[in-house]
């Protein structure tokens, strides 16, 4: 019985002995596990088990303008927090700070009572509360300096700049786009815990190192801002209208001297606006351009040489039937010339210019122009706009694209395109801000003029430029945006807006804009107006030249750019003249220059000679009919100049 034990017994330790030296390697494994692969996660467990993390808002760096002037600043204020054991009476505490921080009294009343040695009561109050509860004299409740947000020009560039939440961080705008660059140190409390979870204040609020916060500049110039949104407001609320954006570009840059959208809203109480009154309509939003998109039809037949300045199109008296569809004019014109198809808006002329270009290049100019892609602002939510590829499009849609329908763009892509033209033929990539300094004012980095690509030659650009003045002088559809001392080149635009409900284009509401540059011959600024559904006529030139003309005219002035010499519409007025075309006919006046000759008969001439003759003497021709020369103004024997007005009635052959 002995030996019998005696062997058990070694049995077993053998086996203890066995399973021990099994478990070694998986004991040895999970070791590893926790002291090597785990130690960084159950350091943090430990952690939240024995200490709380209270982080305090970050002072953020300045946002300022092109000169300096204040858009964003930091400033210390107090935030009201507790430590309940200190509490001696909860519900008269909490009734006392209620009335002063217009607060419910019953959650209140809930935090003062509860175990945790810290809670917030209100963050970011302002002074008058701060000195109220200071002279209460009550027991637990005590001050934490943070940083509050302030925007000392209230709703101006609003929607540019954005605004911040309670936790100082960015959440529209430039304070989004940028707020890493602008988040500063931060602030924290720790909390220690016992044994029960409850917290004990073990810490002081000690800072903890964080990337250095940094300072914006923006190409904003605060005065244009002004200028620009009043005027913006202005028409949009006499128009009657649903909202507005314009923007001013520097051409030569790139740089935004100015972005606007009306109607605004005060990013010290955002909340109070709804979500989409905060967007910033000049980058998210897209639009049909309506017949601003000519210009750059127009721009892209010139390149191509599909078409010279003065190659003439029938233009059907008003009314033309392209695969079924009725385009139409406003007014009834005959032949036009390349120059006043875009100088009197002829959506005909368009459409037909925009046969003989043909899809694919057509297609490529808008591409190249920026169109249907991004173009690279350095603000967020940019919309790339909508264009189609051109194995999508019938004779119909490439008949309406060529006068701005079923494309969508952006007003940020519009300007962008149009500057392209401004200053010689560069597509520049747009940027509002122009510097980011540190807190010595070292500059760590400064923005620079970026060409994304040549759109057009030096050469087409600049008659482009001379018909687009063509459009501000009389007969011209864009008259109202005229500058006294300064020449101006630009393009309406009145696009019926589309219904996406159920298809098609509504009747009655309009998006109506303008596009111009001044000096023309040396451009500063570029402009860009949209108004979204105004009352009453909607044509572009009506309600927002204008407005291009008031933001023009102040700004020109207030840089100090000498006066480039009187609007030919303005010399017009003063000027008399014999003879007069019917109403129903557009003359173009220019400013007088040497005579050209005399006006030859040319009564009794087919229309080929009878063209070809007025072309030579470089007269804006309006013709009326077919056939023969029947009836002309000037009279033969005339002496006219080159620009000059002129009629011609033509007759078939009997």
């Amino acid at each position: 019985m002995r030996r019998k034990s005696i062997n058990w017994t070694k049995a077993r330790i053998f086996v203890a002995f066995v399973l021990l030296f099994l478990c070694f390697p998986f004991l040895f494994l999970r070791i590893i596990q926790l002291q090597l692969l785990k130690k960084d996660e159950l350091s943090r467990l430990a952690s939240k088990q024995h200490q709380s993390v209270i982080t305090f808002t970050p002072k953020r760096g300045t946002i300022y303008d092109v000169k300096g002037n204040n858009l964003a600043v930091s400033i210390d204020v107090d935030s009201v927090c507790a430590r309940p054991p200190e509490v001696k009476n909860p519900s008269q505490t909490a009734r006392k700070l209620a009335k002063i921080l217009n607060l419910d009294k019953r959650p209140l009343i809930k935090k003062l009572k509860t175990k945790k040695s810290f809670v917030w009561v209100k963050r970011k109050v302002t002074p008058k509360q701060t000195v109220r509860i200071r002279d209460s004299g009550l027991k637990g409740i005590h001050f934490v300096k943070e940083s509050r947000r302030f925007y000392p020009h209230s709703h101006s560039a609003a929607h540019l700049i954005g605004f911040v939440g309670i936790d100082s961080k960015g959440l529209e705008g430039i304070e989004a786009k940028y707020d890493a660059t602008l988040s500063g140190n931060t602030t924290r409390l720790i909390l220690g815990k016992d044994a029960f979870g409850r917290e004990i204040i073990t810490e002081v609020p000690i800072p903890r190192k964080s990337p250095e916060n940094y300072n914006l500049y923006l190409t904003i110039d605060t005065n244009i801002q002004y200028v620009v949104e009043m005027e913006l407001k202005r028409a949009v609320e006499g128009q009657g209208a649903r909202k507005g954006m314009a923007v001013v570009m520097d051409p030569t840059s790139g740089k935004i001297l100015a972005m606007a959208n009306c109607p605004s809203f005060n990013p010290h109480r955002f909340w109070d606006y709804p979500p989409e009154t905060w967007r910033n309509r000049v980058v998210t939003d897209i639009f049909e351009p309506g017949s601003i998109f000519k210009v750059f039809l127009a721009s892209a037949v010139l390149e191509e040489k599909v078409a010279k300045r003065h190659d003439i199109f029938f233009c059907e008296n008003g009314s033309y039937i392209l695969s079924g569809r009725t385009i139409r004019d406003v007014k009834k014109y005959g032949w036009l010339s390349l120059e006043h198809i875009i100088k009197y808006s002829s959506n005909i002329g368009a459409a037909k210019v925009a046969q003989r270009m043909g899809r694919e290049k057509f297609y490529r100019y808008m591409r190249e122009f920026g169109f249907g892609r991004k173009t690279g602002i350095d603000l967020l939510g940019e919309a790339k706009g909508i264009v189609r590829p051109p194995k999508t499009w019938s004779e119909v849609a490439l008949g309406n694209i060529a006068f701005g329908q079923g494309v969508a763009v952006t007003s940020i892509q519009l300007i962008t395109a149009i500057s392209a033209i401004a200053n010689g033929g560069n597509l520049l990539r747009p940027y509002v801000v122009d510097r980011i300094v540190d807190s010595k004012g070292k500059v760590v980095r400064q923005s620079h003029p970026i060409i994304t690509r040549r759109v057009l030659s030096k050469e087409t650009a600049q008659v482009m430029t001379s018909i687009l003045r063509s459009i501000v002088e009389e007969g011209g559809t864009g008259t109202r945006a005229a500058l006294p001392h300064y020449e101006v080149a630009g393009k309406t635009g009145t696009a019926q807006k589309v219904d996406s409900l159920v298809g098609g284009y509504y009747e009655d509401r309009f998006i109506s804009s303008f596009v111009g540059y001044v000096p023309s011959n040396q451009p500063r600024l570029v402009i860009l107006v949209v108004i979204d559904e105004p009352q009453g006529i909607p044509y572009g030139g009506r309600v927002a030249g204008p407005v291009f003309k008031n933001i023009a005219e102040r700004s020109l002035q207030y840089l100090n750019i000498p006066p480039t010499g009187a609007t030919t519409v303005a010399k017009a007025s003063a000027k008399k003249t014999a003879w007069r075309p019917p109403k129903r006919t557009v003359q173009k006046v220019v400013a007088r220059g040497e005579p050209s000759g005399r006006m030859p008969d040319l009564r009794g001439l087919s229309m080929r000679t009878a063209l070809n003759r007025v072309r030579a003497l470089e007269l804006a021709v309006t013709v009326s009919g077919t056939g023969r020369v029947v009836d002309q103004r000037p009279r033969p024997g005339i002496i006219v100049e080159k620009g000059d007005a002129c009629f011609l009635s033509f007759r078939p052959d009997s």
